[in-house]
């Protein structure tokens, strides 16, 4: 029941994520993406392949039914997938993987937890806007689009990071 719960939040918050694409925009420096965090914070108790899959079906859904470009997202949420268990061994400890639960905030504090957020942002924003850009903006822009959308989605991504941590 627990990991149905999980299950529910990963699709609100996707569902949320769609919502930001399609209604907020704050500039081309700066793009919001909550979706590294819902990999991050997705139940452990799979295997990194069902991580990935997963992750390909919520990019997926973003860029169709949001985005409109097909693919970069898929392109920038897979290798956040595929770094993710490590990310969580370094950053909330190994022991989580092993019992299949999910990251705590209160087991491991807020530093680590900004910090392995900003880890899944950062690797997924450059990925995206390095695609986005495909030769058609300068690297100064693509260095500050990454920048300030890392550190923009991290502070959000905080907010998605508190209701999908495990409270105990």
């Amino acid at each position: 029941m627990k990991s149905l719960n999980k299950y529910l939040l990963v699709a609100i918050f996707t569902i949320c994520q769609m919502v930001i694409c399609n209604y907020v925009w704050a500039g081309p420096y700066l793009c919001l993406n909550i979706l590294p965090v819902i990999v991050l914070f997705m139940p452990a108790k799979g295997h990194a392949v069902l991580d990935l899959v997963l992750a390909f079906v919520i990019a997926a859904a973003v860029d169709i039914l949001a985005e409109g470009t097909l693919g970069l997202n898929m392109a920038a949420l897979l290798p956040v997938a595929f770094i993710r268990r490590f990310v969580v061994r370094i950053g909330f400890g190994s022991d989580i993987i092993v019992r299949g639960d999910s990251p705590s905030i209160a087991k491991t504090g807020w530093l680590r937890t900004v910090i392995a957020v900003f880890i899944v942002e950062l690797l997924f924003f450059i990925v995206y806007a390095t695609l986005a850009a495909a030769g058609s903006r300068s690297a100064g822009f693509v260095i500050a689009q990454i920048a300030l959308s890392s550190a923009a989605s991290t502070l959000v991504g905080m907010l998605v990071a508190y209701n999908m941590a495990e409270r105990s």
